[in-house]
């Protein structure tokens, strides 16, 4: 398409406003139609991906035996135990009320543990707690004793000093169904309110997968209310000081609220769920959004400052900027779409709305923000030489050439080797702030009662009732006293437990026979009868599947980061093969293992997909600019900025987890928007206007320097924002993209034009300067 030819296209939309705001406008409004099905889910497996491997493997487990959509609370007294009548009072109050919960499922605590003991022929099993109102000092002190001597309360619900209990609360309901948690909440909350009416000596405290979810809604509630309105008043307050209007002002803001929403009506449309994780995508269609408004604006300023009148500035500054805009907007969607490399369906859906997004505001930024401009004031820029003393700063960094290549070159390559010898590591459970309650009370419950970090597995026997038999439970006991001679691991919960002390009961509770019954006629007689004596609820249907061929044990391990937790898994599965070859086990699985397990994937994944995205991205600069040099200068100026700004990561933090990589995939379609503006100026200069590669590198500060500057102020502030996400993955997406574009800015500003004249072999051209509008 000729120049002229694009002059003529930015007339139509100068002298026909009304319809281009009313044809950009129907086709939000066509997108927007599908806000009715956008909806919200609280669900870590929605955001893992419901079609992962892992995931099934999670799910199926979780029919066979139960759902771990759990709630734990945990109290702590100041007294010197939990064993005192008015704390067992209000423990079994809360445990009694907990069952009247709605979706309730179990309800476990110390309170309604089922002892089981003999009493002449007989088997007796009940509440350990019945009436804690009546209790004497010696009941208290037997029930301490019973308590202490059961694998299945020590480490989990009760602590090792006493001072710590907690009920764990298991409810038959997804986390997609937002409203039906938060009504959860609010009555646990009541819960929790009242017994510490009850006993102000106690203090509360939750996790559990059901807490994690609330956690994210917290988390998401948090940024709407502080991030998303901070983000909105200082990208306005930004944009007013460089546009010095109002109006032109909220109309830049407008392609960024427009693109965002439209984005949304997507994801409705489709009838995806989206996860407070990857709602922050949102805010980042805005933030990018500017980019386009901004340089559009500011050229039209200078043109005006010219003399132009603002109809030709306004066309004049479509025709400069439509491929600089288009190739940018290209680029970074480009470097979104590459997140569908990663391992989680979350931040694929999230790199397909942001692309989908960036596109749309590109477009409207070239069809209804001049629209809207002419409708605005715009105050002429006269000062763009004396912002900056444009013309010295451009000779000093021609004149100082050599020397930016020089330092960029070993700087690259220590970056290089800082990188390639950076461990890859994570740790989900930090995916929300310190400062998020849950992650608060996670850190106490760890520090006080048991492990953060739940892992199952699955023992399969291989034959009906084979749960029973003598030699598989020979080797689950096996299993489960090596599982608990580890040091990671800090509580473990096995049938075979329970299988010790029905033996020892059905044999007048002789110590001497708490061992496994040697019979599997015996075994399951003992189960059958024990089952028969449980109350609703509270069966073994939680370790043990419905036609008793197989088990699962269960496990908490303390916080600890991805790759310790990858190689407890390893190491479970290499006893197992190596200790009970005949039993057939699952993959040690989990919320958070199945978490660890796809965030690893995700860092390995997106290193692949940013070199894929660098690839295309440079693919597009060669085919965009018909010409190798300024696609080469073009990659250099992306791999530059960002192998600095991730070996200074590298160094602080010491790994890259998958916040980093994710980060890298973004940055990598982002970082290069200033290079490809001052490399579409100069080709300008150079080709259309005869100019000298000096001259034209002038030429460039004049025109785009306040608007590159402009550019990345404005994107440092907007991403510096999530600095301040309740999740953390956003704030080390925020803070790489802020170090990424400052190291950028400053590559374009000195390493660029000196790379322009090294490689431009052109001269002087003397062929005078074609217009750019129609005749």
């Amino acid at each position: 398409m000729s120049i002229t030819r694009k002059g003529r296209w930015a007339y139509r939309v100068v002298d026909n406003p009304k319809l281009s705001i009313v044809l950009s406008l129907l086709l939000c409004a066509i997108f927007m139609v599908g806000l009715q099905g956008f909806t919200f889910s609280a669900s870590p497996r929605e955001y893992q991906g419901l079609d992962n491997p892992k995931v099934i493997d999670l799910i199926r487990l979780e029919q066979e035996y139960s759902r771990a959509n759990n709630i734990l609370v945990m109290f702590t007294t100041a007294e010197e135990s939990v064993f005192t009548r008015e704390t067992l009072q209000t423990l079994k109050q809360f445990t009694d009320d907990a069952w009247q919960l709605p979706h309730v499922q179990r309800v476990n605590s110390i309170t309604n543990f089922q002892y089981s003991h003999a009493q002449e022929d007989e088997l007796i099993v009940e509440d350990l707690v019945a009436e804690p109102e009546v209790l004497t000092s010696q009941a208290l002190e037997n029930i301490r004793t019973v308590a202490f001597s059961e694998p299945h309360l020590l480490g989990y619900l009760l602590s090792a000093d006493a001072r710590s209990t907690a009920i764990n609360i298991n409810f038959n309901i997804g986390l997609e169904d937002v409203e039906a948690i938060q009504s959860i909440e609010a009555e646990v909350d009541r819960l929790i309110s009242e017994a510490l009416q009850s006993s102000p000596q106690l203090k509360a405290y939750e996790s559990g997968y059901v807490a994690v979810g609330l956690g994210w809604l917290h988390a998401l509630q948090f940024d709407l209310k502080y991030l998303f309105t901070s983000a909105l008043g200082t990208i306005f307050i930004g944009l007013w000081i460089f546009f010095r209007s109002i109006r032109a002002s909220c109309a830049a803001l407008s392609i960024g609220i427009l693109s965002m929403f439209a984005a949304a009506g997507l994801v409705g449309f489709f009838g995806v769920n989206l996860q407070p994780p990857n709602a922050i995508g949102f805010l980042l269609i805005l933030i990018l959004a500017l980019v386009d408004s901004i340089h559009v604006v500011k050229t039209a300023r200078l043109l005006q400052g010219e003399g132009k009148s603002k109809s030709d500035a306004i066309a004049e500054s479509l025709v400069m900027n439509l491929r600089p805009i288009f190739i940018t907007s290209l680029t970074t969607a480009i470097g979104f779409l590459a997140f569908i490399g990663g391992a989680f369906a979350g931040f694929r859906v999230m790199g397909m709305y942001i692309g989908f997004g960036v596109m749309l505001a590109c477009l409207l930024s070239l069809t209804l923000l001049p629209a809207l401009l002419l409708y605005c004031p715009i105050k002429p820029d006269r000062s763009r030489n004396a912002a900056l003393n444009i013309n010295g700063l451009a000779d000093r960094v021609v004149r100082l050439r050599w020397f930016f290549v020089a330092l960029t070159i070993p700087a690259i390559l220590v970056s290089g080797v800082i990188i390639f010898n950076t461990p890859l590591n994570d740790n989900v459970i930090h995916y929300m702030q310190k400062s998020q309650q849950f992650r608060k009370d996670l850190v106490v419950i760890e520090n006080n009662l048991t492990g953060s970090i739940e892992i199952q597995i699955e023992l399969d026997s291989g034959e009906p009732e084979g749960v029973g038999n003598p030699a598989f439970m020979k080797e689950v006991e096996a299993f489960t006293v090596w599982l608990r001679s580890q040091p990671e691991i800090r509580y473990v919960s096995s049938y075979t437990d329970t299988m010790k002390r029905l033996n020892q009961n059905m044999r007048g509770d002789d110590p001497a026979a708490y061992r496994l019954p040697e019979e599997k006629d015996l075994a399951a007689q003992y189960l059958l009868l024990y089952e028969l004596s449980l109350p609703y609820g509270l069966d073994l249907t939680n370790q043990i599947n419905l036609d008793k061929s197989a088990t699962r044990v269960m496990m908490t391990v303390n916080d600890i980061p991805a790759v310790e937790l990858v190689a407890i898994s390893g190491k479970i599965q290499r006893w197992l093969s190596e200790n009970a070859p005949h039993i057939s086990a699952s993959e040690p699985s989990g919320e958070i293992m199945t978490t660890t397990a796809m965030s690893l994937d995700t860092v390995s994944a997106m290193f692949y997909a940013t070199l894929s995205a660098l690839v295309v991205i440079g693919g597009i600069l060669l085919f965009t600019f018909r010409s190798i040099v300024p696609g080469i200068l073009c990659v250099i100026m992306i791999v530059a900025p960002l192998a600095v700004a991730f070996g200074i990561w590298s160094l602080a933090v010491g790994f890259f987890d998958a916040a980093a990589t994710i980060a890298l995939c973004m940055v990598v379609g982002i970082v290069v928007d200033s290079a490809v503006h001052f490399i579409s100026k100069f080709q300008i200069a150079t080709r259309e206007m005869g100019m000298t590669a000096r001259d034209a590198v002038r030429y460039v500060f004049n025109t785009v320097g306040s608007a590159l500057v402009t550019n990345s102020l404005v994107l440092s502030g907007g991403f510096a924002i999530l600095f301040f996400s309740a999740f953390k993955i956003n704030a080390t997406m925020g803070m790489l993209t802020v170090l990424s574009l400052l190291i950028g800015l400053v590559a374009t500003f000195t390493l660029l034009p000196g790379l322009l004249v090294l490689c431009d072999r052109g001269g002087r051209r003397d062929a005078p300067r074609q217009s750019i509008l129609p005749v």
